[in-house]
């Protein structure tokens, strides 16, 4: 077989699992999907069992899948074997990123691209964040502590052990949508398959982790830079703020797939 591209098989599995994920998502059969990029039927299927097919097959299928532009960079980081794998347990972040998330007054952490793990928490995260360093992954603790809850001015319904509905509550599925919208869309290939699994199984321990799952939005650039209000745990003050996530992309340094996450305090002017 000609040399594609792929890095290897278990890269090109992890690509055929994320287009078979995207396909249906839309509703689309394998013959329609073939039909839209001008190839057999055979061929969707072999690129999603993980066969090492051309890589211009694969780019065509983004198109007529409505890939995100994020979700799309990640696909062809992953094609090109520019996305690295991250094991448990993570290893510290680079200096110079700590340095940074370290000066900023809000709450900033480092997590691991997509997965959530964290690197590092700056002093103000530590702070508003109680009980995040047992969990040690901010997808867990938002979704399982109930003090994440309380923080984004959520409540719980003691009747139904679910997540209230009201526009406080909001704030806390808006936060969730963003994890869980990196995790479904752009974890693919950043951890190995069995350690993503195991994540995803500690999540659906939250009582609503199958109503989240099935409803999130996506990508991940749509939902985040959301405005929320927090409510800081030990005082009860409340502040609004801008969530952002940022990618490490300048300078390049192979190897490494970190996110800054922080929470910038918004003020009226």
């Amino acid at each position: 077989m000609p040399d594609t591209g792929i890095p290897n098989r278990t890269t090109a599995k992890t690509l055929g699992q994320a287009i078979k994920k995207l396909r249906l998502k839309l509703g689309m059969s394998r013959k329609e999907l073939a039909e839209k990029i001008n190839r057999s039927w055979r061929t969707v299927e072999a690129a999603e069992l993980g066969a090492r097919v051309p890589i211009t097959t694969l780019a065509d299928m983004f198109e007529p899948l409505e890939v995100a532009p994020q979700t799309k960079r990640h696909l062809i980081g992953l094609m090109f074997g520019q996305i690295p794998m991250t094991d448990l347990p993570v290893p510290e972040p680079p200096a110079r990123l700590i340095g940074v998330a370290r000066t900023l007054p809000a709450p900033a952490l480092l997590v691991t691209a997509a997965t959530w793990y964290v690197g590092y928490a700056n002093d103000a995260a530590r702070h508003m964040f109680p009980g995040l360093e047992l969990y040690g992954n901010l997808a867990e603790w938002l979704l399982l502590d109930r003090r994440a809850q309380l923080i984004f001015d959520a409540t719980d319904t003691e009747e139904t052990g679910s997540v209230a509905s009201s526009d406080d509550t909001g704030r806390w599925l808006q936060v969730a949508n963003i994890l869980l919208s990196g995790l479904q869309h752009l974890a693919d290939g950043t951890m190995p398959e069995e350690q993503l699994r195991q994540l995803r199984d500690r999540l659906r321990r939250a009582p609503a982790f199958g109503r989240l799952w099935s409803s999130t939005e996506g990508p991940l650039e749509v939902v985040a830079g959301s405005e929320l209000i927090m409510r800081d745990p030990k005082s009860g003050e409340t502040q609004r703020v801008h969530l952002t996530v940022q990618e490490w992309v300048f300078p390049y340094v192979a190897g490494e797939n970190w996110w800054q996450i922080s929470f910038t305090p918004v003020y009226d002017t």
